[in-house]
């Protein structure tokens, strides 16, 4: 709760920067995903990146880059 509070007012810019890379055709009905994800609060810069598998090994790789901006401040009401 304290971290929502803290980052309530943050929003993800909507355009990230996304490479998917893929080494081979999956197989089977299951994609695994593992994903790590790396973000420095203080500059509000994040990366991510996934491993894609599925039971006969690693099929590809997804990376992205997303940079977090705080909302606009809404203007005073006019009396």
């Amino acid at each position: 709760m304290a971290l929502r509070a803290r980052f309530q007012n943050v929003v993800a810019d909507p355009n990230p920067n996304l490479t998917v890379q893929l080494f081979r055709q999956p197989l089977g009905e299951w994609v695994g995903i593992r994903a790590q994800t790396r973000w420095q609060p203080a500059t509000g810069l994040e990366s991510e990146a996934v491993h894609c598998s599925t039971c006969a090994g690693e099929i590809g790789r997804v990376s992205m880059s997303v940079v977090l901006v705080p909302f606009p401040k809404p203007a005073a009401a006019a009396n």
